[in-house]
């Protein structure tokens, strides 16, 4: 079990650097790559899956500082969200953000791992289809708030993309292949 374990550490934090540096990709994309690799959840287990998981967003997220500090392009919405705070990392910024990423996602492990078994008694009861329109509402009215009848016009097009791949019965995270040319352009140009 320890050797399924470590192979999934190793593997999640190759996958996530592979999916950093490689644009158009996420974390769906990777989680696939890295299952195949180690071959499939059933050999690793459900935390050795989880832990995959966790080393490709762990290493995707500090790949994604990197690359802002070199080549100074943002790679997700939690570097903008840094940048709005801080206009410019130098390098001690750098070494403060990883340092600080790498011990708070050692704890949140930690954290995850207890609180877990906990967890799953509770969402036993929880009535999934009041939960479902309860978000759709929110998503419905944040989008139109946020963005007028052109973000509703938007969310529409894209729902209806995700709820096309259900009804022809093609897995969700081909539905990324849409933006990949988008996005290897505007980090090309």
């Amino acid at each position: 079990m320890l050797i399924e374990l470590l192979l999934a550490i190793i593997i999640g934090i190759l996958v996530g650097i592979f999916t950093g540096l490689t644009p158009g990709i996420g974390s769906a994309q990777a989680s696939i790559i890295g299952s195949q690799i180690v071959g499939g959840q059933k050999s690793i287990g459900i935390e050795g899956f989880i832990i995959l998981q966790a080393g490709i967003n762990v290493a995707n997220f500090i790949v994604s500082f990197a690359t802002l500090y070199t080549l100074a392009k943002a790679r997700n919405g939690v570097v903008v969200a840094v940048l709005k705070i801080v206009e410019k990392i130098g390098l001690n910024e750098m070494v403060i953000i990883l340092a600080v990423s790498l011990l708070i996602s050692g704890i949140a492990s930690i954290l995850s791992l207890i609180i877990a078994r906990q967890f799953i008694t509770v969402v036993s009861f929880i009535n999934y289809r009041l939960l479902s329109i309860i978000i759709g509402i929110f998503i419905l009215v944040l989008t139109f708030f946020l963005c007028g009848w052109i973000g509703l016009f938007v969310l529409f097009v894209a729902s209806m993309i995700g709820l096309s791949s259900i009804y022809l019965g093609i897995e969700k995270n081909h539905a990324m292949g849409c933006i990949l040319l988008p996005v290897i352009l505007y980090f090309i140009i």
